[in-house]
């Protein structure tokens, strides 16, 4: 199915090869619906001449609709009829006071108030089955403008993102133009767009492409600085690691990222790269605050190492491959100990490139064409930290659904493992978090055997599993691994400067729930305020975001008892989805649940 948007008379579709008006899909879609919800023929019509800025917006509406929806269907009515009202006022601002779709906004308000009346005892003409029809009505509702928006969306993106060429010319592969799936930032956070468009070159190792990143900064700034995490293959000191010499088993096989563009809303800005660092500077001396789209060239070549990004003959696993947006602006150290990556929450829609005889395993994947010798891969993937990606050519899969999840296990022949010994223990640890902890918001966890010297990494829907952990430490690493797809991916913190938070928790979580320990407190938990910087080893690491991370939460969990401590991980999960935990902002969390002198006495 495709869109169309014809000037600015009417939006089509094109369904089983029969053009339709929108209004007319949608009725077929839900018959008797369609002038009730949307008014107006025109109602969500857009143009090709419309901005990024307001498209952007558009789609922000649309996260709100949801979080109006979530609310209602978790009957806080209060919180949803606050909610409601800032859509009704968003939706003014982005298509103007006489939009006629806005009938539906002042609709759900009106039904809302009935809800939290009836909540209240007030009135008791909303009450029982009506309640919950009055929810269903505002869900469907919301469901409908969620459907046009995407629709609309694709039509833009179609529109608007050219194909583009792969920059060596002796190179097969060329794209096709963009066809994404839309979505949408969050309502409290500004979520950064990535638009990407990649190919890949087995022969020369090389991975070429380009992203569009489109984010907000609420203050002038006199530069743009991008993560080249990358570029870690191509620093001679990291060989110094105890860890390196596994990584380099088959070879010190250079990698490194190399930026060939930078444009600034389509105009050419002048970037410099220092190491793992990308700065683009203004032309005019300032980015003014606001909407900005970056535009970056790059070419990739992929160090054929054991390592967390690397390869052998049967598969390529890239984890921190495209340039971030970097999180603050100090410059750290670079380091092989610990995750040194910290990102925002993003939003990814992707167009991967790959010679035929191979494949890619990437979420939420929606659209696989066969194109001239080539496969073309699209995937749209919201609200997460990194865009991992997976690419082979001979491993088998397995698969297993847990809820809405369909969990996936790639393998090569002849392991140690039975695949569905391994999918039963991923059901059973994303049951654990999901239930313990809050929704696994993706539609996919993806599992992946693969060589490199660390047990187990987590990506944002993406795990890696080494074949001696899946040999000798299965359930341990997969529980922990899962884990982290809540804590850090989902509840983001900085992994570099407070590696405990994430870490402590999900290593706490295993002892206490996987291997049945008792905890106890400990009042005398020293390093946890050291960055991965100050680490000479491995050893030392581990011995202080790790344990005495798990020491940490151990002890918070003794001074609350069970049931406070369920409910400190409820709260931690519901206030801080999606976005970033500073350590001062965990402290303060910390101090309102145990008080300041026990927070003190913890975190020295």
């Amino acid at each position: 199915m495709s869109l169309l948007i014809l000037g600015n008379k009417a939006v089509f579709v094109v369904l089983a090869g029969k053009w339709q008006t929108f209004e007319e899909y949608m009725y077929k879609f839900n018959p008797g619906v369609t002038d009730t919800i949307l008014p107006g023929r025109r109602a969500f019509e857009m143009t090709n001449k419309d901005t990024w800025s307001k498209r952007i917006k558009v789609l922000k509406l649309n996260r709100l609709e949801e979080h109006v929806t979530n609310l209602c269907e978790q009957k806080r009515y209060p919180e949803a009829l606050t909610a409601a009202e800032q859509l009704l006022e968003a939706a003014k601002n982005v298509y103007g006071p006489e939009f006629p779709g806005l009938s539906v906004y002042h609709r759900n308000i009106s039904d809302i108030k009935k809800l939290l009346s009836a909540a209240d005892g007030i009135a008791s003409s909303v009450s029982g089955q009506k309640v919950d029809k009055t929810v269903r009505m505002i869900t469907l509702r919301a469901a409908l403008i969620l459907i046009t928006v995407i629709f609309l969306a694709v039509g833009f993106i179609y529109g608007q993102l050219s194909s583009f060429r792969v920059s060596d010319t002796n190179s097969a592969y060329a794209s096709a133009s963009a066809s994404a799936s839309a979505s949408a930032s969050s309502p409290v956070f500004d979520t950064p767009v990535y638009q990407v468009k990649a190919a890949f070159d087995p022969v020369k190792k090389i991975l070429e492409g380009e992203e569009e990143v489109l984010f907000h900064h609420a203050q002038d700034r006199n530069e743009l600085i991008f993560n080249l995490y990358f570029n870690r293959y191509n620093n001679e000191s990291l060989k110094s690691s105890e860890m390196r010499k596994y990584a380099l088993m088959q070879g010190a096989d250079r990698g490194y990222i190399e930026v060939l563009s930078v444009e600034v809303k389509n105009k050419e800005v002048t970037f410099k790269q220092e190491g793992e660092i990308l700065r683009i500077k203004a032309k005019e001396g300032l980015f003014p605050k606001g909407e900005t789209n970056v535009k970056i060239a790059f070419r990739l070549k992929i160090p054929y190492i054991l390592d967390r990004s690397g390869g052998n003959s049967d598969g390529v696993w890239l984890g921190n491959w495209l340039p971030t947006l970097k999180v603050g602006s100090t410059r750290q150290k670079s380091t092989e100990i610990g995750d040194p990556f910290v990102n925002f929450s993003s939003t990814y829609h992707t167009e991967f490139i790959l010679p035929r005889e191979y494949s890619l395993v990437l979420s939420n994947t929606y659209s696989i064409e066969d194109k001239g010798g080539v496969k073309v891969y699209r995937s749209s993937l919201e609200k997460v930290r990194d865009l991992p990606v997976f690419i082979n050519r001979s491993y088998l899969k397995a698969a297993v659904h847990e809820g809405q999840t369909e969990i996936n296990y790639y393998y090569r022949p002849g392991g140690k493992r039975h695949p569905g010994e391994v999918l039963d223990i991923a059901r059973r640890s994303l049951v654990f978090y999901r239930d313990y902890v809050g929704e696994y918001p993706w539609k996919q966890l993806n599992i992946v055997e693969n060589e490199m010297y660390l047990n187990g990494m987590e990506y944002s829907t993406l795990i890696l599993l080494s074949p001696k952990a899946a040999e000798k430490k299965l359930e341990e690493t997969l529980f922990h691994e899962v884990g982290h797809q809540w804590f850090y991916n989902i509840i983001g913190s900085d992994q570099y400067e407070a590696a405990f938070i994430d870490e402590g928790l999900v290593e706490f979580l295993t002892r206490f729930i996987l291997q049945r320990k008792t905890p106890q407190y400990y009042d005398n938990l020293p390093g946890l305020n050291l960055s991965l910087a100050d680490f000479g080893s491995w050893q030392k690491y581990r011995e202080t975001h790790y344990f005495n991370g798990r020491k940490l939460f151990e002890s918070i969990y003794v001074l609350l008892g069970k049931t406070e401590f369920e409910k400190f991980i409820k709260e931690y999960y519901d206030k801080y989805e999606f976005s970033l935990v500073s350590s001062q902002e965990f402290r303060k969390f910390l101090e309102e649940k145990i008080g300041e002198q026990s927070t003190k006495q913890l975190l020295q």
